[in-house]
């Protein structure tokens, strides 16, 4: 079934992956469910460690730069919703 509306991706990082600097030109939700996570956002560095403090959610504004990386020794389990189909990506 396709949407109309909105996309949810899954998006699973293995340790030291990385999903580069980039944004949207819309807003974008991430919600961490496993895994030791470093998110770099406009060049501030946050780290969320959902096996720890359990799961974790952060909502990227419109045209924010932001990267993601696995820090942890283990896989992580995220989602990203977008409230668009087929959202573009800008690498930074």
């Amino acid at each position: 079934t396709v949407s109309g509306a909105c996309e949810l991706w899954e998006q699973p990082l293995k340790p030291n992956d990385v999903i580069p600097m980039h944004y949207h030109l819309i807003e974008e939700t991430i919600t961490f469910a496993s895994g030791r996570i470093k998110v770099t956002l406009d060049g501030a560095d946050y780290e969320i460690n959902a096996d720890q403090d359990g799961t974790s959610t952060m909502l990227i504004p419109t045209r924010l730069h932001h990267e993601i990386r696995n820090i942890g020794h283990t896989a992580t389990s995220m989602l990203a919703f977008f409230p668009a189909v087929e959202p573009q990506i800008f690498k930074v």
